[in-house]
């Protein structure tokens, strides 16, 4: 009912997905929709938990994480100031990259989303407010900061783990609301 409700204006157009193939064998998938005024880059290697054997398991996240150690053109975390001048508001970050350090290299008017490790999860619940407390600390006290886990939740979390983590965030990064206007 809601979606008929929509107007067709709102509705995305049909994509058109486009594929190259590059000399050294990266494949360019592109998805073009001009109706909002965004970019979704995403970059994917073709070894992930359903190309692996029993024995030789973690290469897409060995390759994930080496790329935010550099390569041959780019430098140990240089990724986010290429992001970011490419026009990049939004920068996502592994939770090995300090989010105080990331936030004062790319500088304001960009937000930043992460960065606690997944493994965190698996403490005591002291522990992981102790963690929230620090990453909080360390993103700072300003707006443009999205909390997120720095790499998704390990199937053996317990889910109260996590109900506690999405509890202390929210009272840990609690800000007093600004006075209205005129008083």
């Amino acid at each position: 009912m809601i979606a008929a409700i929509a107007s067709a204006a709102d509705a995305p157009p049909a994509l058109q997905i486009r594929q190259k193939t590059l000399k050294n064998g990266l494949r360019i998938v592109a998805a073009e929709d001009r109706s909002r005024p965004v970019i979704n880059l995403q970059v994917w290697y073709h070894v992930g938990s359903k190309d692996e054997k029993p024995g030789r398991t973690g290469f897409a996240h060995l390759f994930e994480h080496l790329m935010f150690r550099g390569s041959k053109n780019v430098g140990p975390e240089e990724h986010m100031r290429l992001v970011r001048q490419a026009g990049g508001d939004v920068i996502g970050l592994d939770w090995r990259i300090d989010i105080g350090e990331a936030r004062e290299r790319l500088g304001d008017g960009v937000a930043v989303q992460g960065n606690l490790d997944p493994a965190a999860l698996l403490a005591p619940l002291a522990v992981i407010e102790e963690k929230v407390r620090r990453l909080l600390a360390r993103a700072g006290n300003r707006p443009g900061h999205i909390f997120n886990l720095g790499h998704g939740v390990h199937k053996e979390t317990p889910v109260e783990h996590v109900a506690f983590l999405v509890e202390a965030v929210h009272r840990l990064s609690r800000r007093p609301l600004p006075a209205p206007a005129g008083e």
